[in-house]
């Protein structure tokens, strides 16, 4: 007999582990996308270095910009709600994985039954004793079993379970990380805005200094009877132009401020960052070779990673239409009495195989599988279409910064030929040569190639962290 059931369980772990090898493979295949073999708008000649800065922002060498970034990481509520969604998923994952291992159960027991029950034998006529037909029954029984529940891994089910949820937690992983990066390339951006304004904000002040004196000089000429009042009326007009550009510049870097204080998690009210004009240049990046950056960016990863857990999860849709096999076991002990509860003599076991096979479901596991499949083949399509995104951000990023440092260097030669025009203008008006009307057109001119100058400047570090957040925050 014990031969016997050592056969039958040796076939039956054999045919277990024949059929769980017949689900769909648990890694996922490779999908392959175009990578090209250079940049179209190269900041520099394509090296294959790989330079990871944990804290890319640094490279700006500028203190306030690291302590915003800091705060940013810490207090940011966007960035809390994706951590805790990272969490969530490593929570699962451990759930998912758990139907590969049998569930334990203590299932403690009294049971004390006290019953009049009728007498089964019957009573013989003549006896010389008499025997009750009914009977007072008192059973006490104290069972202390442990109850397990095992399904076979049949079709690799519970496999594919536990490895989409462990894809799960790495894709949240990786979504993490890309928020953590779209944040602070956030918090940058916005910050060189605002330093950019600072910068504008000085420049309109010098120039409303400059033109209010101006404005005093061809007064105090009208008076004096010296000029007309056209040149009055003309340098007050671009006075209060200048007193409105000021105004408007104002406004908007309240509202640049707030929105780093949205990014730092701060309330706007009690947010403020001190004046300070934007000078020098961006550090230059080089974009590397193509084929880094797709290594590089968290965005990427996690679609790759979601590809996977589609996969993953075919496969438990696949094993839905086989056979399940579950083993239900108990094993303790039982004894009408508390205190030899324990006792070898009052030991029980029992063993039971279920097997089930759905015969008819309307169509049920077939409509899933073919929806987990179109789920799969829908994140390969979202994969391939991230890899082109990233291309264009890339080659965006290097043709922005290219241009604008040209553009640049445009703006700066214009500002010094317009600086020029107005010192002749101004000499030639005194001169009495040209009218006030000229003059005001020439500072006009001049103002609005600084302004540009100012604004390309501060594009030109915005720029650079758009092609920093481009690579995947590293280079």
């Amino acid at each position: 007999m014990r031969a016997m059931r050592n056969i039958t369980i040796t076939i039956f772990a054999a045919i277990t582990l024949a059929l769980s090898s017949c689900g769909l493979p648990l890694n996922a295949p490779t999908v392959c996308v175009t990578q090209s073999e250079g940049w179209k708008w190269p900041a520099s000649e394509p090296v294959d270095t790989y330079c990871e800065i944990e804290a890319w922002w640094e490279v700006f060498d500028d203190v306030l910009l690291n302590l915003l970034e800091e705060e940013a990481l810490c207090y940011n509520q966007s960035l809390e709600q994706s951590y805790q969604r990272l969490c969530e998923a490593r929570a699962l994952s451990v759930s998912a994985c758990a139907g590969l291992w049998p569930q334990v159960n203590l299932s403690p027991s009294y049971m004390n039954i006290d019953s009049l029950q009728q007498n089964p034998v019957p009573v013989p006529a003549g006896l010389p004793i008499t025997i009750p037909s009914m009977f007072r029954f008192h059973n006490v029984q104290n069972t202390m079993p442990l109850v397990i529940n095992y399904e076979a891994d049949l079709w690799q089910r519970y496999s594919h379970t536990c490895r989409a949820g462990c894809e799960r937690a790495e894709m949240s992983e990786e979504d993490w990380y890309a928020a953590r990066l779209v944040l602070t390339s956030d918090v940058a951006q916005n910050y060189f805005l605002l330093r950019a304004l600072d910068t504008e904000k000085q420049l309109l002040e010098n120039t409303l200094e400059l033109r209010q004196k101006s404005y005093d000089l061809n007064l105090s000429r009208y008076q004096e009877g010296i000029s007309t009042y056209l040149d009055v009326s003309a340098s007050e007009a671009l006075l209060w132009q200048t007193h409105a550009d000021l105004d408007d510049t104002i406004r908007r870097r309240a509202l640049q401020e707030n929105a780093l204080a949205l990014l730092c998690g701060a309330p706007a009210s009690d947010f403020t960052i001190p004046l300070l004009p934007l000078e020098g240049s961006p550090p230059a990046i080089p974009p590397g070779l193509p084929s880094e950056m797709l290594c590089r960016r968290p965005d990427i990863a996690a679609a790759e990673d979601e590809m996977a857990a589609f996969y993953n999860d075919m496969g438990v849709a696949y094993a839905s239409l086989f056979p399940s096999l579950s083993l239900t076991g108990r094993l303790g002990f039982q004894s009408p009495e508390l205190f030899n509860w324990f006792s070898w003599q009052g030991r029980l076991w029992s063993l039971a195989v279920n097997a089930s096979q759905t015969l008819f479901d309307a169509g049920y596991n077939i409509a899933n599988l073919a929806a987990a499949r179109a789920r799969y083949r829908e994140s390969i399509a979202n994969y391939r279409e991230l890899v082109l995104t990233a291309f264009q951000e890339v080659e965006n990023a290097l043709a922005n910064a290219r241009q604008h440092t040209l553009s640049l260097e445009a703006l700066e030669k214009q500002v010094n030929a317009a600086q020029i025009t107005v010192d002749l203008t101004q000499q030639r008006h005194i001169d009495g040569l040209v009218t006030i009307l000229d003059v005001v057109e020439a500072e006009k001119t001049l103002l609005d190639a600084q302004s540009q100058a100012v604004q390309a400047r501060g594009q030109r570090f915005v720029d650079t962290v758009q092609l920093i957040k481009a690579l995947g925050g590293c280079w």
